[in-house]
């Protein structure tokens, strides 16, 4: 409470102050900024993908699921080809399909029936005061297949938007395109017949449910003749709810006589336009966990939903994603423009989960006559023909989005700078990020020093503050991409965010029990931009002989120990970590990289200073610092700690 008046108290102050004197009231808010901001907020640092975890992901059977495949009126009206009476929606999955295809078995939601065309087709945008009856073409069933899903659920409650002639019709039209299908049957016989999928070795049982059928009765689905329509998962104020539960424990029954190695529920249940599970989702999820489901695919909501690890009675993972979102809709409000592909990990031979992944989507369409597509955000920031189709809106929608996705799902909020192709969170330890994308190779580096003592080097130690740590980015340590390039290495880092030269020197010898025959020292800017100032030449020395305590150490540590000093990181103003003067923080670099050139000439060690060939590539972008820095000094975790390695080994 107290610090909140004084907060307040000194934004008076601060308006009063920028009346007077702007630029004095701007470094001022800088430094508030910093003591109310900076200093409290927990940057947390992720976990990196290790090699065997990798290992264990790469040879995986992979399970996939997407949301509501549906079409609204306007995403029918934009996919007729021109001067036909055709409709296409070939182009809704371009961007998406080399995932489906990649993975082992891919599952979706076909929400919604494909009548005959003299039924029309969906007449309503949602929301238009138009009722909502679904009716697709069967091209976009067509679609689907040819886009790579390999299995659906029609349990959903738009079943019966065209009666009970037009859910048989799709059933034909799915059969006739070998889209398998299950959720709902044409007799009995075929509702009690549980689906078994074989996909690698594994038998792979599947039910799937839906909480009803807009504009029927529960009772409708009890009535002699329609039991067998499809399975109901009807919320706990039914009247109807323990005849679900014992119909949902029938169905279970029925499909472990065939002793399955794994069970897929599809329920199609919950709150619409809510990021979280309500009451009935989550009271059908203990059922089914308890029922013996491994994998839960959910959906209905609308919206993304997380993704949840339980385990069974008898130890073993289950996952559930309680709603992927949308897969493509022009609907886009409650942020329906925002959705994901989940991707279960299954071990070979048991199909137990141990990972599941998200790609997160985007609802794209150009402006001028553009058919609607699913657009994986990794796609359409990293390929430079995308990417120049997207306005200043959609490259702002992209950045929410991302954080929404993964904040939602993962339980993580990861800026854009720490995009990826896919996000991955483990049964056993939660979300950990891939590691960063190697630096492009040139031939110039073949005789670069750096690059050979890396290349020579059977193990590197990266010793440094928060650059080093990543501690502004999730982790990236500015080295990666440098260490990327050079192939398998064994490195580790001994780093403290916010450390000073006179820390690292007191723990030298914890450092050299790293045992490296490589050590990269980045440290020195804590000593300025927190500097109590005395003179720019003693500060300068003083950093030196810490350093020389430190770089000692290390090298009588280990015979033929090599050492690297980077100059101090350079900050850029307004730094409200640094409060000396410009021309005076200015002065206590220069001398600092002077005192450090010397001291490495001295005891021969490799010194680079990369801060001219930073400060120049950002000049060189039209001063554009957003592009690389998270703020005043820490690298991004995308072209910042690109640049950071690209400068320790081109710009010196």
């Amino acid at each position: 409470m107290k610090k909140t008046i004084l907060f307040l108290v000194i934004g008076v102050l601060l308006f009063v102050l920028g009346v007077l004197s702007r630029p004095f009231a701007e470094k001022t808010y800088d430094y508030v900024y910093h003591f109310f901001y900076l200093d409290t907020v927990d940057f947390p640092i992720h976990d990196v993908i290790s090699p065997a975890r990798q290992h264990d992901l790469d040879n995986a059977i992979k399970v996939s699921f997407t949301g509501d495949l549906l079409l609204l009126r306007d995403m029918i009206e934009r996919a007729y080809i021109e001067g036909t009476d055709s409709v296409g929606f070939d182009e809704m999955f371009e961007h998406v399909s080399e995932y489906w295809r990649d993975d082992d078995l891919s599952i979706a939601v076909f929400e919604g029936p494909v009548a005959s065309a003299d039924s029309g087709y969906t007449a309503s945008c949602f929301r238009d005061n138009i009722p909502l009856h679904l009716n697709f073409p069967s091209s976009f069933a067509t679609s689907v297949k040819r886009a790579g899903i390999d299995f659906v659920t029609t349990a959903t409650n738009h079943l019966l938007d065209q009666g009970v002639d037009g859910y048989l019709h799709t059933l034909d039209v799915l059969d006739s395109i070998h889209l398998d299908h299950s959720g709902s049957y044409r007799t009995p016989s075929e509702h009690d017949q549980p689906k078994i999928l074989q996909v690698k070795g594994l038998k792979i049982g599947v039910l799937a449910f839906t909480y009803g059928c807009n504009n029927y009765d529960d009772g409708f689905f009890f009535e002699k003749g329609n039991e067998h329509i499809t399975c109901c998962m009807m919320g706990r104020a039914s009247s109807y709810y323990k005849a679900c539960q014992n119909h949902v424990r029938e169905d279970f029954r029925r499909l472990k006589a065939l002793h399955p190695d794994i069970i897929i529920a599809l329920p199609h249940i919950g709150e619409q336009f809510c990021h979280e599970p309500d009451k009935d989702q989550l009271a059908w999820c203990d059922l089914l966990v308890e029922e013996g489901a491994d994998i839960i695919f959910s959906d209905h909501p609308h919206t993304v939903q997380p993704i949840e690890w339980r385990k069974n009675t008898k130890g073993r993972n289950v996952l559930v994603v309680h709603c992927p979102g949308n897969f493509v809709n022009s609907y886009i409000e409650y942020d329906g423009d925002a959705s994901m592909i989940v991707e279960a990990y299954l071990t070979p031979g048991t199909g137990e989960p141990f990972a599941a992944s998200c790609i997160p989507l985007y609802s794209y369409c150009k402006q001028k006559r553009g058919r609607y597509q699913a657009l994986p955000l990794y796609k359409a920031i990293k390929t430079d023909s995308l990417y120049a189709q997207l306005s200043v809106a959609d490259y702002k929608r992209l950045g929410a989005i991302h954080k929404l996705v993964t904040k939602t799902a993962l339980g993580v909020e990861l800026g854009i700078d720490q995009l990826q192709p896919r996000y991955i969170t483990f049964a056993d330890g939660g979300y950990a990020r891939h590691p960063a994308p190697p630096l492009a190779w040139k031939e110039e580096y073949e005789g670069n020093p750096l690059v050979g003592m890396m290349k020579a080097a059977s193990r590197i130690c990266f010793v440094g503050d928060g650059i080093t740590e990543g501690a502004r980015n999730g982790g990236y340590g500015w080295y990666e991409p440098l260490v990327a390039m050079l192939g398998k290495k064994d490195v580790t880092r001994w780093t403290k965010d916010g450390g000073k030269s006179s820390f690292f020197a007191e723990k030298r010898s914890e450092i050299a029990q790293t045992e490296a025959d490589l050590y990269v020292i980045a440290i020195g800017y804590n000593d300025i931009c927190d500097s109590t100032f005395t003179s720019c030449e003693a500060s300068a020395q003083n950093l030196a002989t810490h350093i020389d305590q430190l770089a000692s150490t290390l090298s009588a540590s280990k015979p033929g120990t090599r050492i690297v000093i980077l100059s101090p990181w350079l900050s850029y103003d307004p730094d409200p970590h640094c409060q000396l003067p410009r021309a005076v923080k200015k002065q206590l670099y220069a001398m600092c990289d002077t005192a450090l050139e010397k001291y490495c000439k001295q005891k021969g060690h490799l010194f680079i200073n990369p801060n001219g060939y930073i400060r120049q590539a950002v000049i060189d972008d039209h001063h554009d610092r957003g592009k690389y820095f998270y703020d005043y000094a820490y690298p991004n975790a995308d072209k910042g700690i690109e640049l950071f390695s690209r400068a320790c080994v081109e710009g010196f």
